[in-house]
């Protein structure tokens, strides 16, 4: 499990989908919010097409960092990206992978079908944190007092010499009335060649 991890988290270039869904407790209701994305990473260059689903609607727009820049591009017109729109540490595979990897404890919790083959699962505990770490800067200001439980997964399959998926689920709860006011799923899919 390590040295898949490791294996990926030191290649130069893959491609990868992600999905990042939200859960926002507000007043007695939930708010769902979902992202999915493909993109691909070529040294410290990243491209990312993401769409953003939210009660407004549908977004989709595409995150390019080229030399240290990052540009946002919508309906056809490229232009560089504010701070608000710079994607946050989970949406940066290498920090992202950086993130994932600092677990404090690992167990194997048997095997599931992912993506078409049988994986070893593994259970990943983490300080909690580290998971103000995880969050956008812009959600830090509204949910730094949350008591959070940040827990991630990891499924090995044979194909592939990289993980198949890999997830981090953050909770944020209320420290006086212990409800859920944050939870959020990130998984994280690495598009590898299989194993000659």
């Amino acid at each position: 499990m390590r040295s898949a991890l490791t294996e990926l988290s030191a290649s130069n270039s893959f491609s990868f989908r992600l999905r990042m869904e939200i859960w926002v407790g507000v007043s007695g209701y939930t708010v769902y919010g979902e992202e999915r994305g493909e993109g691909s990473l070529e040294g410290d260059d990243l491209t990312l097409e993401i769409l953003r689903i939210s009660p407004e609607g549908e977004d989709r727009f595409t995150i390019s960092r080229r030399e240290g820049d990052y540009f946002l591009l919508r309906d056809g017109l490229e232009r560089p990206a504010d701070g608000s729109e710079v994607p946050g540490p989970l949406f940066r595979p290498r920090e992202f992978l950086a993130l994932f990897s600092r677990f404090r404890d690992v167990r194997e919790e048997g095997e599931e079908e992912r993506e078409g083959e049988i994986c070893r699962v593994f259970r990943l505990d983490y300080d909690p944190s580290l998971a103000l770490e995880a969050l956008p800067p812009q959600a830090k200001e509204y949910f730094t007092n949350l008591d959070y439980e940040l827990s991630g997964r990891l499924w090995l399959g044979e194909r592939s010499p990289y993980p198949v998926a890999i997830s981090l689920e953050l909770t944020g709860l209320d420290p006086a009335e212990r409800l859920q006011r944050l939870r959020m799923v990130f998984t994280f899919q690495p598009l590898a060649a299989e194993r000659p």
